[in-house]
């Protein structure tokens, strides 16, 4: 599954995004990880204003997991 979630939504078949779709609305806590990954998925290709998106994703991750 992981494999998918890092993967452009444009770049799955049919097949794979229908399964995402599944497995990832199978429970809240899924859906919020499928949530953070394509965004820091998408900081993995180097480009300006990297550093300041993974700074504001660490801190929306850090009040998710604080329950805030």
């Amino acid at each position: 599954m992981e494999d998918y979630l890092l993967t452009a939504p444009d770049q799955l078949t049919g097949h794979q995004r229908t399964l995402v779709h599944a497995l990832t609305a199978a429970c809240p806590q899924t859906t919020a990880l499928a949530g953070f990954i394509g965004p820091f998925a998408a900081l993995l290709t180097p480009t300006g204003g990297n550093g300041d998106r993974l700074t504001r994703m660490c801190a929306r991750a850090n009040k998710l997991a604080s329950g805030a």
